[in-house]
């Protein structure tokens, strides 16, 4: 007599998305925290007869050590598994340069895979680390944050430009400012694979000292643009910049110290 053929066995879709990215022992929605599942694998409560057969996908805030990891433990409880890293991981991805995208930590950089696919127009995955800046004191919800959308939209914005002008502000003597940003958003993003859009053109006339940009930034999830954003920006000369910055904040300070000065004793 012949036991079950594992694809006689029982079947379990499993999407493990990082700590900081929703709530502990809610996975309702179907996503599940990493350290929630690693514990329930340790626990044994996929060890059955016949074992459960997972497929585990990996979304946001899943990176190389945290998949290592677990599947040296679903290896070493023999369990009958795959893993499919929707998103790539943090040594097949190709991160945007930390140059590109004024950031000095990488776990801050936000874009991945930039590739131009058109006149002007660049597309990109969105990489959240789980110790990213913008979701270490995060508190609520199961969607991504809505700083981490903003900051997603100037990093794409940036890195798009920068490719336009064939890097020619990244070897230094520039600097970037950000003029208007309007974004809209037409719902909620979640941890899972999200894909980024630019369309970008140049503003008015190329100046000696500076070069000004519009641009569309659309965040795409389950083929829907859910979010997007319009931005004018402009990157400076150094000299140029810094002399203005030196006048505004010179007379923010003395126009703070009038107005204390002016208060009654």
């Amino acid at each position: 007599m012949h036991g079950p053929s594992p694809a006689d066995s029982p079947h379990e879709l499993v999407v493990l998305v990082g700590d900081r990215l929703t709530p502990s022992g809610d996975d309702r929605e179907g996503l599940i925290r990493y350290s929630d599942f690693l514990a329930s694998v340790e626990r044994g409560r996929y060890d059955a007869s016949p074992p459960t057969r997972l497929k585990i996908v990996t979304g946001q805030g899943i990176g190389r050590y945290e998949t290592d990891h677990l599947q040296r433990e679903l290896k070493r409880r023999n369990l009958d598994s795959t893993v499919e890293r929707s998103l790539g991981n943090d040594t097949d991805l190709s991160l945007a340069g930390r140059h590109e995208v004024h950031k000095d930590s990488q776990r801050n950089v936000l874009v991945c895979d930039v590739r131009q696919v058109g006149a002007g127009r660049y597309q990109a995955g969105l990489y959240i680390d789980n110790d990213n800046e913008l979701v270490l004191d995060h508190a609520t919800g199961r969607h991504i944050p809505g700083m981490v959308v903003m900051e997603a939209t100037r990093q794409m914005a940036r890195v798009s430009a920068e490719r336009q002008l064939d890097g020619r502000t990244t070897g230094g003597g520039y600097q970037w400012v950000v003029h208007s940003c309007n974004t809209e958003f037409r719902g909620f993003l979640f941890p899972l694979p999200v894909l980024l859009e630019c369309e970008i053109s140049q503003a008015g006339r190329h100046r000696p000292n500076q070069s000004r940009f519009q641009a569309t930034v659309s965040l795409c999830q389950g083929g829907r643009a859910t979010v997007v954003s319009t931005m004018e920006f402009a990157a400076y000369r150094e000299r140029t910049l810094e002399r203005a910055e030196r006048m505004q904040a010179t007379r923010a300070v003395q126009e703070t110290v009038a107005n204390l000065s002016a208060r009654p004793s």
